[in-house]
This record gives C-alpha cells, structure tokens and sequence, in this order.
C-alpha cells in the first residue's frame, strides 16, 4: 500500500509493504495499514507546523522572529524542535 501527500515543501511518500503476502489484502489489514499511513502523515504535518519557516506560528519561525530583535530571551518550544535543534547544534 502507498500513499503520497504534499508535505514539508515536497510530496512525502508512505509505503508499507507486507512481507510474505502474495494475495490481495484483506479488508481488516487495508483498514489497519490506512490507519497506520494517517498516523503517519499526522505526525508529518505536527511537524511541519511545528518547524515550518513558512509558518509564522511555528517554533522555528517565533525563534527567528526573536533572534531578530533580542540576542538572548528564553523561548518555550515543543520537545521534538528542541530535539531538532540539539541535534543540529551537536552536527555543526
């Protein structure tokens, strides 16, 4: 099963592929695979909105927005950005 959606500025694949079934799916094991793929996209789009520059209400975007104006101010982010930003901080 796959499906495609326009995030983070691209189209995000999701494929799951189910090893060891030849035949077609069952209609309890489709359900459960799209549940799985919109859970999947869900968190994308958390993502997204959580890191987009884009988007003036993001995490990432009220940090520029400060930077801006003040060097140093404390600023309340979600844990993924913060994971984000530490992890790019120890890479560079």
């Amino acid at each position: 099963m796959i499906r495609c959606q326009p995030l983070m500025g691209t189209f995000v694949v999701v494929k799951i592929k189910d090893i060891g079934q030849e035949e077609q799916l069952t209609k309890d094991r489709e359900k459960f695979y799209q549940y799985i793929i919109s859970i999947v996209f869900s968190e994308m789009k958390q993502v997204q909105s959580l890191m987009s520059f884009h988007d003036m209400d993001s995490d990432v975007s009220r940090i520029n927005q400060i930077s801006l104006a003040k060097k140093y101010m404390n600023i309340e982010v979600h844990p993924w950005t913060l994971e984000v930003l530490q992890i790019a901080k120890d890479l560079f």
